[in-house]
């Protein structure tokens, strides 16, 4: 039972940890981002899946569809 206890405490330090470093706006200030033209379009690609709420299967990777679609959307 004490097992259960200590992973609770070390989850709230962590979840206290992570909510102080969001309120001082540096939870994820240090990102370096890739420099690859490719995996930038990936991780573009990524964010734009994330953010909406459509599936994954109805954006489009091609460039020219992408431009076409969010025209008609």
């Amino acid at each position: 039972m004490r097992k259960v206890g200590r992973n609770l405490s070390e989850q709230l330090d962590t979840w206290n940890i992570l909510a102080k470093a969001r309120n001082e706006g540096r939870l994820f200030a240090n990102i370096r981002w890739p420099r690859d033209p490719d995996i930038n379009e990936q991780m573009k690609r990524l964010h734009l899946l994330l953010k909406m709420k459509d599936s994954a299967a109805n954006v489009p990777k091609n460039l020219e569809a992408r431009r076409r679609f969010r025209f008609i959307v």
